[in-house]
């Protein structure tokens, strides 16, 4: 959110690794305010600009998602209850959803997919939400 951040990892030898004679090879990449650092692995990193209000949202409570995968979505609220959400259907677990809600509130999220007939619930027995598409049975 603020002030500048910078990464630096042992790199292996390639283009664009700098080191002083006889210090070994250092990765290093410096970040702003706002960007976010992604490292695939010790060769591929990149910075781009984050959406900070979506990945900030956590701090008061809210879950923000823009075209995400429900199975992540599902996953992500999982973190903020004793419930789960499994999906009867894998393809239903693929369907992208937009959105913002309560990160407590699991019940309300799954009234919103019954409501936009994104998905149904099947069952709820056990602290586990079973999902299907609101289309299929």
């Amino acid at each position: 959110m603020e002030g500048k951040v910078r990464v630096e990892t042992p790199a292996p030898p390639a283009a664009g690794v700098h080191s002083a004679p006889g210090a070994p090879a250092v990765q290093t990449t410096e970040m702003l305010a706002g960007n976010q650092f992604i490292a695939a692995d010790n060769r591929r990193w990149s910075v781009s600009q984050a959406d900070t209000g979506k990945e900030t949202s956590w701090l008061i409570g809210r879950l923000k998602f823009d075209n995400e995968p429900l199975a992540q979505v599902a996953h992500e609220f999982e973190r903020y209850s004793t419930r789960r959400i499994v999906f009867a259907d894998p393809a239903l677990a693929g369907t992208t959803i937009s959105g913002t809600f309560e990160a407590t509130d699991m019940d309300a999220f799954v009234r919103a997919l019954q409501t936009y007939k994104v998905a149904r619930v099947q069952s709820q027995a056990g602290g586990t939400i079973t999902l299907v598409s609101a289309e299929g049975g």
